[in-house]
């Protein structure tokens, strides 16, 4: 039977042959194969510059004999010239070139059959941003202070860093807060303002919105300061609270007032010291919300028409402004006869004159206070000085705006 089987075959094929040959028909030639014979790197115009840490993906287009051209990205060799630039030949990512280093390399791509290559010079440039961000995020700023921004901008090798210095700054409301060519802001009154950093170079951006609140206290001070008053006076004090602003208020009803001593002289809740006894005490007071304090020392004296302390009628003006300024030294009790007190001032921005009389009866007088304008928060000192005893005074000056 299975001799039968081939034998029918063998038929079959020797029929086909002769009907072939009958005909005259001759057997088709097999096709040719088409041959590699270019390679193009896209993108291939160089050299062609990449940022430090950053990666491009290039593909290789490979040209045949007929004339067909296809991505041989995946079966081609990728290598680099340098280790400035490394390049992978993993699937899924064949082609990636990525810098590592500043430098200059060639990036090639070899057909491992026939050798035919191509290739592109690359070269490694400074990092560069690819994204902004403003820090501190949403600040909140009491009403006269200043804030310093960065402009932290994350580069392609993954680095930060603060371009405050170099970006365009800019507010979206000046009258609440403005901001400098280096990024300080500085709350000008109550309210909120987008503050935005622009990188000219990138053209990345970002922003931060600023809350302008109310001034706080920045500082207290008690006034008169290291009065000295008779046994058995009263003297009021004042607890003068800086402002954020630059502006004084007294808050003298609503801290804490204690002396170190009540023997010597007491202090009630307002801040009224009475003398009781010969002797110095120290009065402090506490502002409970700030927790700031403040201490003067308190001089009890028997010794009539002595020098008290000196006043001032504003404690912060601005500079060579229009506001006047007074003041007043007081003695202990009324002069018997005229006192001569001297006047000084540490700073040539406030003049005041040489001396001042306090006329017989009396157990004060007034002066005038001169004020220059200044570039810059100021703080001056005047003293009153008699029989060698000296008291003094501070006047904040301010910047005009």
């Amino acid at each position: 039977m299975l001799a039968r089987t081939r034998f029918a075959r063998n038929l079959v094929v020797v029929a086909a042959a002769a009907s072939l040959a009958c005909s005259g028909e001759k057997s088709p030639a097999p096709a040719a194969v088409a041959q590699l014979i270019a390679i193009q790197v896209l993108p291939g115009t160089g050299p062609l510059s990449i940022p430090l840490g950053g990666s491009v993906r290039f593909t290789a287009t490979g040209t045949y004999s007929d004339g067909d051209e296809r991505d041989v990205t995946g079966e081609v060799v990728w290598s680099s010239s340098a280790p400035a630039v490394s390049v992978s030949n993993a699937t899924g990512s064949a082609g990636t070139a990525t810098a590592a280093a500043l430098g200059t390399c060639e990036i090639t791509a070899t057909d491992p059959a026939t050798g035919i290559a191509s290739g592109v010079t690359v070269e490694v440039v400074a990092a560069q941003v690819v994204s902004l961000a403003v820090s501190p995020i949403a600040p909140r700023m009491p009403l006269g202070t200043t804030l310093q921004l960065a402009a932290d901008a994350t580069l392609t090798d993954d680095t930060v860093a603060d371009l405050a210095a170099s970006v365009t700054w800019t507010s979206s409301d000046p009258a609440i807060a403005t901001v400098s060519p280096s990024g300080l802001v500085t709350a000008a009154a109550v309210g909120t303002a987008t503050i935005t950093a622009k990188d000219p170079a990138s053209l990345q951006e970002a922003s931060t919105t600023v809350e302008v609140a109310s001034a706080e206290i920045a500082s207290l001070a008690i006034s008169p300061d290291a009065p000295t008053i008779l046994v058995g006076t009263t003297l009021q004090l004042a607890a003068d609270a800086t402002l954020t602003d630059d502006t004084i208020v007294d808050l003298a009803a609503s801290v804490t007032w204690t002396t170190s001593d009540p023997a010597i002289a007491t202090v009630s809740s307002s801040g009224l010291v009475t003398a009781v006894a010969v002797g110095t005490v120290t009065i402090t007071t506490t502002d409970p919300g700030s927790s700031q304090e403040a201490s003067t020392s308190v001089e009890v004296t028997a010794l009539p028409a002595a020098l008290s302390y000196v006043a001032l009628s504003r404690g912060s003006v601005v500079g060579g402004g229009t506001v006047e300024v007074i003041g007043t030294v007081v003695l202990t009790s009324p002069a018997t006869e005229v006192v001569v007190v001297a006047l000084a001032s540490n700073n040539a921005a406030v003049v005041v004159p040489e001396s001042v009389e306090v006329p017989v009866g009396a157990d004060r007088a007034t002066f005038a206070v001169t004020t220059s304008a200044v570039t810059r928060r100021t703080r001056v000192k005047l003293t009153a000085t008699h029989d060698g005893v000296t008291k003094s005074a501070t006047l904040n000056l301010r910047v005009a705006k």
